[in-house]
């Protein structure tokens, strides 16, 4: 009997890691309260803190010699820049930061559906990348799948899954991935797909490379338009409900660490 032949595929998990921490939970804000005030009384002073102590005695002779009408001259040089003018500016930046991203200073920003395909959405969730794929074929759109190509004869699937980031995310650079798949999938073809496909494949062999991409500078990523007819950057529940196939639910799920 003659072997099953199999398409070799792989698929990349592409996802962007948090940009900022997750708002705490009501248990972890008791927790870092009783932890401030433990390091408070047992700790010994930083410079920062000590020269904090500094200025506000340096503040209270200013003022007393300003409230007796003297000369501040004996001061000059030991102010200079207090603590409290470095808070100051930290906090005008953190404002500015802040308002730049579009963050709260409490929780992270809403997100609506209408935003699933920014990269820039849930800042503080890790996000996959899944596509609906033309495969050639311009009035095609397939499922929500990872992003996926065919490999080639005499090409390791490293370098398949380094050309296939580079054919549907030309812009997107340093990503790095490992020699070998984080995970495998046996698909079988249906009928109706063996006799489109006629290469007489059983099924795809599908193989999975994980990356992370990071935030460019222009805060989104250009696709290959003539192939990814569309894209989402979903969280873990997004992904669940998203994506059909149980399998493949599956092995996605355990690849994403949260």
């Amino acid at each position: 009997e003659m072997a099953a032949k199999w398409d070799v595929m792989v698929s990349l998990l592409l996802t962007r890691r948090p940009t900022i921490a997750p708002p705490m939970s009501a248990i972890e804000e008791n927790f870092q309260r009783l932890s401030l005030k433990r390091e408070d009384v047992k700790s010994l002073l930083c410079d920062f803190e000590l020269k904090s102590k500094k200025d506000e005695i340096l503040e209270q002779r200013r003022a007393r010699l300003l409230e007796e009408g003297k000369d501040l001259s004996e001061l000059e040089g030991e102010l200079g820049e207090t603590n409290a003018m470095r808070i100051d500016d930290w906090k005008r930046r953190e404002g500015i930061l802040t308002q730049a991203l579009g963050l709260s200073s409490s929780s992270p920003p809403p997100s609506s559906p209408s935003s699933l395909s920014s990269f820039t959405r849930h800042p503080h969730r890790r996000l996959t990348l899944v596509v609906q794929q033309r495969f050639g074929r311009k009035e095609y759109s397939s499922p929500w799948i990872l992003p996926q190509l065919k490999n080639e004869n005499g090409e390791s699937l490293r370098e398949t899954a380094e050309r296939c980031l580079s054919f549907y995310l030309p812009q997107v650079n340093g990503v790095s991935f490992h020699n070998a798949p984080c995970a495998v999938l046996s698909h079988r073809y249906s009928k109706g797909m063996r006799d489109q496909l006629k290469n007489g494949a059983t099924g795809a062999k599908l193989f999975f490379y994980a990356a992370d991409i990071t935030l460019p500078k222009s805060g989104e990523i250009d696709f290959n338009g003539d192939e990814i007819a569309a894209h989402s950057w979903l969280t873990r529940e997004e992904l669940w409900t998203t994506v059909t196939g149980r399998n493949y639910r599956k092995i996605v799920n355990r690849a994403i660490i949260e």
